[in-house]
């Protein structure tokens, strides 16, 4: 992979490349056990290709860095078939595929490995681009990539290898977070350095048919804010037409709005502060630390975050330095939550919902500022 500023789109080669929006350099996203500690910086720059349609980022950032460290509705396999999930994580979605399957995982990050173990047959501990020949030679029935096709450098070789691997009658799924809803949400939280690509429907076209395969079903759901589920084959007859409206209206409105939603974020903040009032983030995710680094929100805003995973607590925000803490003692002191991971509000204020009872209260800055 190559690190650096792109030149030209990745999946059709086109120069012609203009701004979306940028965030400026920001620390690629980690929870680090000193403050003092940064990982890496780059810049979080979109563009759009004005060939094919492609937003994606401008700068590559180190694959070492962001890797090294770390429903689908099951399309049933006949006895014996083999099932290749991409990013197979810790195996969840292989967990769901009947044993008398051949289970095969491509998983790059190698302290998941254990993990994915109990349910894969074959492992591939390396990037699916490097992954050549298959157990006994063999194609697969069904490919899976699920909310990590958008990480690709090299989506044609990407989508090169998935065409090589797939059996004539076999099926690709491919899941991830989209264009659209992103634009639609304000969700700036979305643009992060493991997402190098934000697909609208006519790219995603573009990029399957140049490769030779074809999409025969959409489905859309509200996973991470909003998803596509895209169902292909070998290229035969073309892939379906699907509505979508993303412009450069869009993209002008969306950095209208989510610098908006930034300025009244900080401007409530900094008013209850001044009156006293104590301000925890909640849901210390990766998501957050965009929000986080771009909006200059630090430790001088948010007192902590409260967080429910113990692995996360007692380090810091990178780039904010903003501790992490338990969720019992940021309930105990906080005045107001600010939800990061925004798309789980609903749960957050069910799961919260005595602790509102006696005043508290939650910031949310996607799809707009609010306070509930």
């Amino acid at each position: 992979m190559k690190e650096g500023a792109i030149t030209k789109c990745r999946v059709c080669g086109s120069r012609e490349l203009s701004e979306v929006v940028s965030l400026g350099e920001l620390h690629i996203n980690a929870f680090v056990g000193d403050p003092s500690h940064k990982t890496a910086s780059s810049p979080l720059t979109l563009v759009h290709c004005g060939g094919c349609d492609l937003v994606q980022l401008k700068h590559t950032a180190d694959f070492r860095v962001l890797y090294t460290d770390l429903s689908l509705a099951i399309a049933k396999p006949a006895s014996g078939d083999l099932f290749l999930d991409i990013g197979a994580n810790d195996g969840t979605l292989l967990s769901f595929v009947p044993s008398s399957s051949l289970r095969v995982g491509v998983e790059p990050a190698q302290n998941l490995i254990p993990e994915l173990k109990r349910y894969a047959d074959v492992i591939y501990g390396v990037a699916w681009e490097d992954v050549h020949i298959l157990p006994e030679n063999r194609k697969a029935k069904i490919i899976t990539a699920i909310s990590m096709f958008y990480d690709s450098e090299d989506p044609n070789r990407f989508m090169q290898n998935v065409k090589r691997h797939l059996a004539p009658d076999g099926v690709f799924i491919a899941q991830m977070m989209t264009l659209r809803p992103m634009l639609e949400h304000n969700d700036v939280s979305n643009i992060c350095h493991e997402h190098l690509e934000y697909y609208s429907y006519r790219a995603l076209r573009h990029l399957f048919e140049r490769n030779g395969l074809e999409i025969f079903r959409v489905t859309e759901n509200n996973i991470n804010g909003g998803s596509y589920r895209l169902f292909s084959r070998h290229l035969a007859s073309g892939s379906i037409q699907y509505p979508e409206d993303v412009g450069e209206e869009e993209f002008i409105r969306f950095r209208n709005a989510i610098e908006k939603n930034r300025d009244d974020t900080i401007a409530f903040m900094r008013s209850e502060i001044a009156r006293g009032k104590i301000i925890y983030g909640y849901g210390a995710s990766t998501k957050g630390n965009t929000i986080l680094q771009w909006s200059k929100i630090d430790s001088s805003l948010l007192a902590g975050i409260a967080e429910k995973h113990p692995e996360k607590i007692g380090k810091f925000t990178v780039g904010t330095n903003i501790p992490i803490v338990s969720e019992a003692m940021a309930r105990a002191k906080a005045d107001y939550f600010y939800i990061l991971p925004w798309g789980f509000t609903n749960a957050f204020l069910e799961k919260e919902k005595e602790w509102r009872l006696k005043g508290g209260k939650f910031i949310v800055s996607i799809p707009e500022f609010r306070v509930l």
